[in-house]
């Protein structure tokens, strides 16, 4: 079944405080609608890939990487 709600969150580095924020939206989203979480990283320097890889992994949710920061306009 297909998502019928995303959660978009836009990230730049994040890697040592996205992990509890994570963690309670997908808390919420079990009591919701079928819902994915969509992290966009916009080019971080630090480890905010391989920290949301990590936090989703089993979970309903993706990471798009960015190759270079773009800001909120992109």
């Amino acid at each position: 079944m297909s998502a019928k709600l995303s959660v978009i969150i836009p990230a730049y580095n994040e890697a040592e405080r996205i992990v509890p924020y994570l963690e309670e939206i997908l808390a919420w989203c079990q009591g919701q609608q079928p819902c994915e979480i969509l992290v966009v990283n916009d080019g971080s320097a630090d480890d905010t890939a391989a920290v949301v890889t990590q936090a989703l992994e089993g979970k309903p949710g993706r990471l798009i990487n960015l190759p270079a920061n773009q800001g909120k306009g992109a």
